[in-house]
């Protein structure tokens, strides 16, 4: 059997949320699958977590967040980057529009078989402004949005996804 985008998008879409944390792959927000971005395209998947406000008295706002979901069935490389980026632009001028651009931070999330790591777009993630290796995917303490790279296993085990937002050159010369 020959696995798919769509297969990819499916399991991923109808999984539950602690099967998916389980497997390496964090969705705490409702999501959408297909969703049209005006005429910017159809993203395969896109989260949404809603804004809050924390103390008893809501003083402290927290942005919501909206994450863009790429997913590819072989290499992850330039392509689907430049691909994510019209997603992001259709959803920050739909924000800025509607004038709740300050409400939301978006992120990109691609996952594909492997990542390119033949030239430079491997690096990506570092240069976008994520500092160390101790930020925490499943939290809010970011104030911009992140670029974060998954690949996925599908093998008797089922689907398994590891993280790739600090990618190193394995032999860095010094």
């Amino acid at each position: 059997m020959k696995f798919l985008e769509k297969d990819l998008e499916q399991i991923i879409f109808e999984s539950g949320r602690d099967s998916l944390r389980e497997r390496g792959l964090s969705i705490t927000g409702k999501l959408f699958r297909q969703l049209r971005i005006g005429n910017y395209g159809i993203a395969d998947l896109v989260e949404f977590n809603r804004p809050t406000y924390e103390a008893p008295n809501r003083e402290f706002f927290v942005p919501g967040r909206i994450t863009i979901y790429e997913l590819k069935k072989e290499q992850i490389g330039i392509a689907a980057f430049l691909q994510s980026l019209n997603y992001l632009k259709g959803i920050q001028r739909y924000l800025e529009i509607r004038g709740k651009e300050e409400m939301y931070i978006v992120d990109l999330v691609i996952i594909g078989k492997e990542l390119d790591t033949t030239g430079s777009f491997c690096f990506i993630p570092s240069l976008l402004g994520v500092k160390n290796d101790y930020y925490d995917l499943d939290s809010n303490l970011s104030e911009e949005g992140t670029i974060t790279f998954y690949t996925y296993k599908y093998d008797i085990d089922g689907l398994k996804f590891q993280t790739f937002s600090f990618y190193q050159l394995i032999n860095e010369g010094f």
